[in-house]
């Protein structure tokens, strides 16, 4: 889709000028673990989805996992969770986790401007007073902010995440190493897709 690749100079303009304001200015991706997180029409056809705190578990899993590895290499620790997200309520859930205290340790990098349209099928956009655009410009912000993480969590059932991991091999953006969720290694966070059962 020419649209999503080659935005016009407008949206362009737009897409960064929302990527800047969302990455901190001290911003630095051997800290970044991307977490795009499809919910909504997702879950229930599609792919298994886990609860927010469950995906949290993951994180801190996975985190310390990345940590071990990335501070012996660089020195750096993964204290920033990138996190996107077509659910406005997977984004509030956010604030139900208190970022740098002993037992979690992130912050959320988050676009405060993503619409949020509740649905990966433009056919069931409903509410809001946004426009296609408004959503594709979203879209785009997402995957640019995925695209500054040094380690990616991604759901293989999504073709939005196989489009990162796509871009990743292209040699787009800043990831050294991505995880399906399908292969976690906790096997209670094992997410399966529709066509697996």
């Amino acid at each position: 889709n020419l649209y999503f690749t080659r935005p016009n100079l407008k949206s362009r303009s737009e897409i960064d000028s929302l990527v800047q304001k969302a990455l901190p200015a001290d911003f630095d991706a051997k800290s970044a673990i991307g977490l795009p997180i499809r919910g909504s029409d997702k879950c229930r056809r599609e792919s298994e989805c886990l609860t927010f705190d469950q995906y949290m578990e993951v994180v801190k899993e996975f985190g310390a996992r990345r940590s071990a590895i990335t501070k012996d290499e660089s020195g750096s620790v993964h204290n920033k969770i990138i996190l996107t997200t077509e659910s406005k309520n997977i984004l509030e859930s956010r604030h139900g986790y208190t970022a740098k205290n002993g037992d979690f340790p992130y912050e959320f990098i988050v676009n405060e401007e993503d619409v949020g349209q509740g649905s990966g099928d433009p056919n069931a956009f409903t509410g809001g007073s946004y426009t296609a655009d408004d959503v594709m410009i979203s879209s785009m912000v997402s995957l640019k902010l995925q695209l500054h993480a040094n380690s990616l969590l991604l759901n293989t059932c999504s073709n939005f995440h196989v489009l990162i991991g796509a871009m990743q091999d292209a040699g787009c953006g800043l990831a050294s190493y991505r995880e399906a969720m399908k292969d976690n290694v906790n096997p209670e966070f094992r997410l399966k897709c529709g066509w697996d059962h």
